[in-house]
């Protein structure tokens, strides 16, 4: 397994937290127009769309091929976040305390040995 290169992460990810006023009020009409019963399901799908891209990235030669297929299912998951953020007024920054919390916590496990001990 390769090691990550995050020399574009950055992006993505003030991405996924910023919409600007004109995109919100896009995303805004598309959940109204289709439901959220209907984005949420939407999401499910595209979320196994961006699993299987994965999974043929770990199990193929990666190309630039397969890097767009995953950009893309990523965005189309993006996409969809960011409505379901909309729709349920959720705190962005909120959102990032628990994503810190979160990547601290697994990384503090990586280094006191944990995983080790519960696998």
């Amino acid at each position: 397994m390769t090691m990550i290169n995050g020399r574009r992460h950055k992006l993505i990810m003030e991405k996924i937290v910023k919409n600007n006023e004109e995109q919100t009020e896009m995303l805004k009409k598309i959940t109204n127009t289709f439901g959220i019963d209907t984005e949420l399901c939407k999401l499910s799908e595209e979320i196994g769309e961006l699993l299987g891209e994965c999974y043929k990235a770990l199990y193929t030669e990666q190309t630039l091929e397969i890097q767009h297929k995953i950009e893309d299912e990523f965005a189309d998951v993006m996409v969809l976040m960011s409505q379901i953020g909309i729709y349920f007024d959720l705190d962005s920054n909120q959102i990032n305390n628990i994503f810190d919390y979160k990547v601290k916590r697994t990384v503090d496990r990586i280094d006191e040995g944990w995983y080790e001990k519960h696998r």
